[in-house]
C-alpha cells in the first residue's frame, strides 16, 4: 500500500482494525480495490454469428489483505480474530489522497494467522472479504434542495421603515442534480409540507421519467421515497405516525428512477399546494474502483 492509503474494517459491534503501510497491521498486498468482473449477457438465434448483447452485470467484489503484525504480538493477533468475525456484516473504509469511501462486506473466512517460522520475525495474516454490493460509496451522502426557503437576514439586524424580508421562496421549479460517480445511482426524495399539498411529484426533464405519490399532505408531514435497487419504499410520517404509502405511487411512474452520471435536471410539482412544498434529493456517489 502507498503511505497515503488506509483500510479500516469496522465490525457490527463498532470495533475497528486499521490496515496500512505504517500501522500495527502492515498491509503488504491488497487486491480487489478496483478490479471488478463484468458478466455480459446475450442471446443467440439459430444461424446467427456471434451473440446479441442484452446487458451486463458487475459481480460481487472480492478484497484480500495480506501482510504482517508489526508488534509480533499474540494479543494483537487475537484482536484481529476478535474484530474480523465472519458471523456478522461489516464495513470497509478506504482513505487516500484521492478517495474517502466505504463498502459493505462479509468475511469469507476466519482470518488466516501464521506463526513465525525459523528466520521470520513477524506474524503474518491474510484476510478475505466479499462485498455483495460492489460499489464504493462516499462517506457522506450528497443532497440537492429543489424547493426551499432562502434566509436573507442576519444579526446585527436593523429594521428599516419600509420593513424587511426575512426569507423568500426559491422561484425555480427545476434544479440540476449532478452525479459525478462512475455509474447511475438511486436517490432518496424527501417531500416536506409547509401546508396542505396534494399529490407531490418529481420529473426528470430529459427522460420524462417521474415519481408521483397520490397522497394528501398536511402541514408538518414528511413523505420519503427511495429508489435504490432493492430499497424501493414510500413512507409518510404524519403527526408522529409512520405510514407505508407505497401503494399510493402513481402506476405509470418509475420508482426505480436513477440519477445518470453527470447532469440531471429534476423538476418538482404538485396537483395542489406547490407553494407549500419543500423537496430535497439525497444520493450517494457510486464508484466501481478506487486507487
Amino acid at each position: 500500500m502507498r503511505l497515503d492509503e488506509r483500510l479500516i474494517y469496522r465490525s457490527a459491534t463498532g470495533a475497528e482494525i486499521e490496515f496500512s503501510a505504517l500501522g500495527v497491521f502492515h498491509a503488504a498486498e491488497v487486491t480487489g480495490l478496483n478490479a471488478l468482473p463484468n458478466t455480459i449477457h446475450g442471446t443467440q438465434n439459430v444461424g446467427q454469428d456471434g451473440r446479441s448483447v442484452t446487458g451486463s452485470t458487475l459481480e460481487s467484489r472480492n478484497i484480500t489483505i495480506s501482510g504482517y503484525i508489526r508488534t509480533n504480538s499474540v494479543q494483537d493477533a487475537n484482536r484481529l480474530l476478535q474484530v474480523c468475525n465472519p458471523k456478522h456484516e461489516g464495513t470497509l473504509r478506504y482513505h487516500s489522497d484521492y478517495y474517502d469511501v466505504w463498502i459493505g462486506c462479509y468475511l469469507e473466512a476466519v482470518p488466516t494467522i501464521a506463526e513465525p517460522t525459523d528466520g521470520a520475525a513477524l506474524i503474518s495474516y491474510f484476510v478475505s472479504l466479499l462485498c455483495p454490493d460492489p460499489y464504493w460509496r462516499d462517506e457522506t451522502s450528497a443532497y440537492s434542495e429543489i424547493a426551499t426557503w432562502v434566509p436573507v437576514w442576519h444579526w446585527d439586524l436593523i429594521f428599516p421603515e419600509e420593513g424587511t424580508i426575512f426569507e423568500f421562496r426559491e422561484p425555480s421549479l427545476i434544479t440540476n442534480v449532478v452525479n459525478p460517480g462512475h455509474v447511475p445511482t438511486g436517490m432518496t426524495i424527501v417531500f416536506r409540507a409547509l401546508g396542505p399539498v396534494e399529490n407531490p411529484s418529481i420529473t426528470n426533464v430529459k427522460t420524462q421519467e417521474y415519481i408521483k405519490v397520490n397522497q394528501s399532505m398536511m402541514e408538518g408531514d414528511v413523505l420519503t421515497v427511495k429508489t435504490g435497487y432493492g430499497q424501493q419504499t414510500a413512507v409518510l410520517v404524519t403527526s408522529g405516525v409512520t405510514i407505508n404509502v407505497f401503494n399510493a405511487l402513481d402506476y405509470d411512474g418509475n420508482v426505480d428512477m436513477q440519477l445518470s452520471v453527470g447532469d440531471n435536471l429534476i423538476r418538482y410539482n404538485a396537483d395542489e399546494g406547490i407553494e407549500m412544498l419543500n423537496v430535497t434529493i439525497y444520493h450517494d456517489y457510486l464508484y466501481t474502483g478506487v486507487f
